[in-house]
């Protein structure tokens, strides 16, 4: 993967652009793998009015699928607010996309979705992170729509001032179509632990480990059931 940004301040004003490329096969942190070749650009702002905090983006992606020989082309945009306190804050998300795909990019689907987190920090060593979330898909050719809850819980343990940090946490997603054509649930548990090493490589490295289990049970086709486990080690370098 390779990722590139700039950005810069104008008063209260934070804002700039990204892109985002991705190989197929890349393995993200929380243990998902890439089954496409991805590019994605990405224009944003945000802007602090005390306890809240407005932030506003537009993108676009474009992905090629090498099973099926065409393109799929996303275009959204995306508002998020949100509330921060001495012990506790949360934010509102919300998305509207078009993707298109198809040999002649004729093929339509609107996405919208709704995100609601929070964080409650009830000692300053730990926090608990809540969210829950819906995203709505209407294929504009068919006319078929689906719809896709989910619920997230986080704890993050923080014992030694930031030098050690634990945090674990459980999702659950169910995408299912009123026609009966989809009926999927996944289930995801992670575990990942920080530790702050110091001046390794850089000035100020941190070495973590990641372990991820992923349960999919798909109800219409059991043969599209499966279990994932998977486990990531990793060093970040800075600050040379």
């Amino acid at each position: 993967m390779m990722r590139l940004g700039i950005k810069s301040r104008w008063q209260g004003l934070r804002y700039g652009v990204d892109f985002k490329s991705v190989e197929k096969g890349f393995v993200t942190l929380s243990g998902s793998q890439s089954a496409e070749q991805r590019d994605e650009g990405q224009l944003w702002g945000e802007y602090n009015l005390g306890p809240f905090n407005l932030r506003g983006s537009v993108a676009e992606s474009w992905e090629e699928l090498l099973d099926a020989n065409r393109h799929r082309v996303t275009r959204a945009a995306t508002t998020a607010v949100q509330l921060n306190r001495s012990v506790w804050s949360g934010t509102l998300t919300s998305s509207y996309g078009l993707v298109e795909q198809g040999a002649d990019l004729n093929q339509e689907t609107t996405v919208f979705s709704n995100r609601l987190a929070g964080l409650y920090r009830p000692f300053s060593v730990l926090s608990l992170g809540p969210s829950i979330g819906i995203k709505h898909e209407w294929d504009t050719v068919t006319g078929y729509r689906t719809e896709s809850p989910m619920t997230e819980f986080a704890i993050v343990y923080t014992p030694f001032q930031d030098k050690f940090r634990l945090t674990g946490g459980t999702s659950f997603t169910r995408t299912l179509n009123r026609y009966a054509l989809t009926d999927v649930m996944i289930i995801g548990t992670r575990a990942i632990m920080d530790w702050k090493i110091g001046n390794f490589l850089g000035r100020d490295d941190t070495l973590s480990f990641n372990v991820n289990y992923n349960r999919q049970r798909d109800l219409i086709t059991t043969g599209n059931s499966f279990d994932h486990l998977s486990g990531i080690l990793q060093l970040k370098i800075s600050g040379f």
